[in-house]
């Protein structure tokens, strides 16, 4: 023990064992503070999670240090996929989290035909699942038991599944059955409206598309929760379409259908 006291006490070893030791010291605190942020987070729904999430956000370090964990795993319902323009755009959303924000962890549910081309990317696991949208089955035998061990579940719909426990994001794409009447009938927009009040209340943060849809949900549901308005962008295919016939127009034009 004298030795290695005598060795430390060198002028350069010493200031090496105490920045070995400040860097140990950081990293291990890191560690401790990403897990504290994970069981928070799997805590939320309950009043002690709600109480340390609220301390948190008050806090600017540490509202900074859990907005930029680096340990992150979302789910994400892909459902969807293949099925009208909803299923494009969650398509398009799952490509451009795995492949541009490679630092976070993602589970894709879904059929084998819907999410089994993400098999083998090394940020994505694949929960597959054949139990059909708006089900009995989606609400009391869903298989959430991986779902509640990431951070956050994404839902693009208003269809989310019951026994979910972390925080839920969702997306509403439009109220357009409850502002033009006719569309459905007495009961179907009924029920419609019931599946859109549990999405906002069971959602700790809503997405939609436009500022007018943000504030018909407002007034709709009279929610004062977070509305995040993402525009809806332009397809990749779209985007890169080369036209070999003659153009009709001199100018750059897109045909919508």
């Amino acid at each position: 023990m004298f030795a290695l006291d005598f060795v430390t006490a060198l002028p350069v070893l010493g200031i090496l064992n105490r920045l070995a030791g400040v860097l140990v010291g950081s990293t291990i605190s890191f560690i401790i503070v990403g897990i504290l942020f994970i069981v928070i987070t799997l805590l939320y729904t309950t009043t002690i999670g709600k109480q340390a999430m609220g301390m948190i956000r008050e806090d600017q370090i540490l509202s900074f240090l859990y907005d930029n964990n680096i340990i992150m795993k979302i789910a994400i319902d892909a459902r969807l996929i293949g099925n009208s323009g909803i299923g494009t755009h969650i398509e398009n959303i799952v490509s451009m989290l795995i492949y541009k924000y490679t630092k976070h962890h993602y589970l894709l549910i879904g059929s084998e035909k819907q999410i089994g081309l993400y098999q083998g990317i090394p940020n994505v696991d694949l929960l597959i699942t054949n139990i059909p949208q708006f089900s009995l089955k989606e609400l009391w035998a869903f298989p959430v038991k991986e779902i509640n061990r990431c951070d956050i579940y994404y839902c693009p719909y208003i269809n989310i599944p019951g026994r979910i426990k972390v925080p839920i994001y969702s997306t509403i794409h439009d109220v357009l059955f409850f502002d033009v009447k006719g569309l459905s009938s007495r009961w179907g927009t009924l029920l419609r409206w019931a599946f859109y009040k549990r999405a906002v209340c069971l959602s700790k943060a809503l997405f939609t598309v436009s500022e007018f849809s943000a504030t018909r949900i407002k007034k709709h549901f009279h929610t004062n929760k977070d509305i995040h308005v993402i525009l809806n962008g332009i397809s990749k295919q779209i985007k890169e379409y080369n036209p070999i016939k003659e153009r009709i127009y001199d100018f750059p034009y897109y045909v919508y259908v």
